[in-house]
């Protein structure tokens, strides 16, 4: 094979990897985010620490505000707070950053506070049932519904 069909081989080849690369990588942050998810589900939350942990480690908001859940569920506020509010850095149109911060105030009895962003999550996310319920509950204490 001479130098120029080797490197027009390269040329072809070297793209197709770098995707079959991507897919792959695009997976195991699947992976940790869907154990992630489980675990925190089954209240294994060292487990699903660890996988979110991993997931926001590789740069991704949802794998930081499933960090936030966790500390949520252990009711460490602050922690929990600061997680949410990293991840809405790293992805503002992600809904579950502006939930997080809103059940974090809801469940320190400031509901009137979590109204806005409650509503700002169910706007980005119509289907998030969790925060459309915390948003009813918040409006129906304020004596705000409609």
């Amino acid at each position: 094979m001479n130098g120029s069909r080797r490197s027009d081989l390269v040329r072809r080849i070297l793209p197709m990897l770098a995707c079959t690369l991507a897919l792959a990588v695009s997976a195991a942050r699947a992976d940790d985010l869907k154990e992630g998810k489980q675990a925190l589900q089954s209240g294994r939350l060292d487990e699903a620490l660890k996988s979110f942990e991993k997931a926001a480690s590789q740069g991704y908001a949802e794998g930081r505000a499933g960090v936030g859940l966790v500390w949520l569920k252990r009711r460490q506020y602050a922690k929990a707070k600061e997680a949410f509010e990293l991840a809405q850095k790293m992805d503002p149109n992600l809904a579950l950053t502006y939930y997080g911060q809103g059940e974090v105030l809801r469940q320190q009895a400031n509901g009137a506070a979590a109204i806005p962003l409650l509503q700002k999550a169910t706007d980005l996310d119509r289907r998030f049932p969790e925060a459309q319920l915390a948003l009813g509950q918040c409006l129906i204490q304020a004596k705000q519904h409609e």
